[in-house]
């Protein structure tokens, strides 16, 4: 169901609108319900007012709900098979705002700042619950100075999060207050008129958890004719970690063993961001009227990657644990080559054509990880 309602007001407008969308359980192969059905409702409210000289100024808000259900088998000490089948309820709630405020200038510049609020009550089950209060403000700059266009911009996100864990979920410190302070520069330098860009850009990041992180990126896009252009690439990036990664434990499963043996995962003693730095190299054109090319080669350098092993044993209430501590010095290689040809006789009619080829390795504390290259083809109609 979708519903929505706006008009015009001084110098704007606004819209108020309503969605809800519900899916009903699946059968299972025997026919008893799947327990899989979800539905979720959202009302959301749009305003945009014109304040002449200050800018353009856009407010938008909505109240959610999502309700989800599923069946986990859970470790179960007193259950014949150590498990047992549990049906749980996940819901998800809470209201975000969000305000823009933009304008735009002579000589081509113009800026932007944004700020926004999120609030989220989740509950999984018996299993989980978390209270999330997240803010956000950041704004940004663009203007031109002789072959540059460039664009200069900061901002700040701080997260207020409690969860709290029951049973094989467990939290160490279950509130927690930690942000996120940005600032880049994006320069798109015009080398030779209509024929060849360079674009430089730099971004800095300071998490709480991880410290500081920088993320250049180097492209240049050489146009060889009107339709026809080479761009290669070379960018750095990172992924700061989410909290289940810092101090949550978990136990999804128990061996059948004598003495039953858990499975224990815990957060990683030390945090560090996962990396990666890209090469690339790619055409992009349009040998017909009627047909378009895209091909792009590409090398990634992964390292700091996420994985666990099992560091030893020990007991505990009857029980055999395997220590399984996450850990972040995985490293790797992912290179391959994707392209995709489109072409369209008429306006009734496109055939797409696309290829990819990947060939990774990823090595880990104690075994390597090397996959035969994999190719994929998709064709549609």
């Amino acid at each position: 169901v979708y519903a929505r309602h706006g008009g015009a007001l001084d110098d704007g407008h606004y819209r108020l609108s309503y969605q809800g969308r519900m899916r009903d359980d699946s059968r299972q192969a025997n026919g008893d319900r799947g327990e899989d059905g979800w539905q979720t409702h959202r009302l959301g409210l749009r305003l945009e007012k014109f304040l002449g000289d200050p800018g353009e100024l856009s407010v938008m808000g909505e109240v959610f709900r999502n309700d989800s259900r599923d069946l986990w088998n859970v470790p179960d000490i007193t259950s014949p098979t150590l498990v047992r089948a549990a049906r749980f309820v996940q819901r998800d709630e809470g209201v975000s705002l969000t305000a823009r405020l933009n304008r735009t200038l002579d000589h081509g510049r113009e800026w932007a700042l944004q700020g926004s609020y999120q609030y989220v009550d989740s509950q999984v089950g018996e299993f989980l619950s978390e209270l999330r209060h997240t803010m956000d403000l950041d704004g940004q700059y663009r203007f031109s100075a002789g072959r540059h266009d460039l664009i200069v911009g900061a901002g700040l996100r701080y997260h207020d999060q409690e969860v709290v864990g029951n049973g094989f979920f467990q939290v160490s410190q279950p509130h927690r207050r930690f942000g996120l302070a940005s600032a880049f520069i994006h320069d798109e330098i015009t080398l030779l008129p209509e024929e060849l860009t360079l674009t430089a850009g730099l971004k800095f990041e300071h998490h709480t958890w991880t410290g500081n992180e920088w993320q250049p990126n180097l492209r240049l896009a050489w146009k060889l004719a009107p339709d026809h252009m080479l761009w290669a690439a070379v960018s750095e990036a990172s992924r700061t970690p989410a909290r289940i990664e810092y101090d949550l434990q978990y136990t999804p499963f128990v061996l059948a063993a004598a003495p039953p043996t858990v499975i224990s995962f815990r957060s990683a003693e030390r945090l560090n961001a996962e990396r990666v730095r890209s090469y690339e190299l790619g055409y992009r054109g349009q040998p017909t009227e009627t047909t378009h090319v895209d091909v792009t080669g590409f090398v990634m350098r992964y390292r700091n990657l996420r994985n666990v092993y099992t560091t030893g044993f020990y007991g505990s209430g009857g029980w055999v644990v395997a220590d399984t501590p996450l850990s972040l010095n995985g490293h790797g290689t992912v290179s391959g080559l994707e392209a995709a040809v489109d072409w369209q006789p008429s306006a009734r009619w496109l055939l797409r054509v696309s290829y990819s080829h990947l060939e990774p390795s990823i090595e880990l504390p104690g075994n390597r990880l090397s996959d035969a290259a994999a190719e994929f083809y998709m064709q549609r109609v």
